[in-house]
């Protein structure tokens, strides 16, 4: 029979020293970023020197690593000006499943707030129609006359209600008094 024992460790209990120092592994370096840190801006510029001495292909995969362990630790901005801004490599995140997903999320919520939007619009011109008719018909030209006053009203709800004040006034001036006051 064979026992095995291991002992776990957080590794935010780790200071991020411990790996940074170790062996040179451009890994270690990564994994530092989720340890404890003294000095946050001085581990990201000992985990931009390490990458730095990488093929070029290879920096971009640990920086798109890093970027992602950075999420984790709320780090992404320091990590953009510390470590990718200032390294030779560019990263083309057109592909990237996040970036991806949140482009779809954006587009479908422009495309709900555009339909709420034109909803709106379309039953603002609706009701500034309905208002003109029955403003010629009721009154004529001094009617028609307040439609510039009446296009200033924003919402659906004042168009109502002088909508039904239409109905229910009997000269032009009642009218005029319901929009100045």
């Amino acid at each position: 029979m064979l026992n095995y024992s291991c002992t776990f460790k957080d590794i935010r209990d780790i200071n991020c020293s411990e790996l940074l120092a170790s062996n040179k592994n451009p890994d270690d370096a990564m994994l530092s970023i989720l340890c404890s840190m003294d000095d946050t801006i001085a581990t990201l510029v000992a985990i931009r020197e390490r990458f730095m001495l990488l093929p070029e292909k290879e920096q971009k995969d640990y920086l798109v690593g890093l970027k992602n362990l950075a999420r984790l630790r709320g780090l992404t901005s320091l990590v953009k000006k510390e470590v990718e801004d200032k390294m030779p490599v560019t990263i083309d995140i057109s592909n990237d499943e996040t970036f991806l997903a949140g482009k779809r999320e954006g587009l479908l919520e422009g495309e709900k707030r555009g339909l709420q939007e034109g909803k709106q619009e379309g039953k603002l011109e609706g009701i500034l129609e309905g208002i003109e008719v029955a403003l010629d018909i009721k009154y004529g030209s001094e009617g028609l006359f307040l439609m510039d006053d009446i296009r200033k009203i924003g919402t659906i709800e004042k168009l109502e209600a002088f909508k039904e004040e239409v109905r229910k006034a009997s000269s032009v001036n009642k009218l005029m008094r319901f929009l100045m006051g």
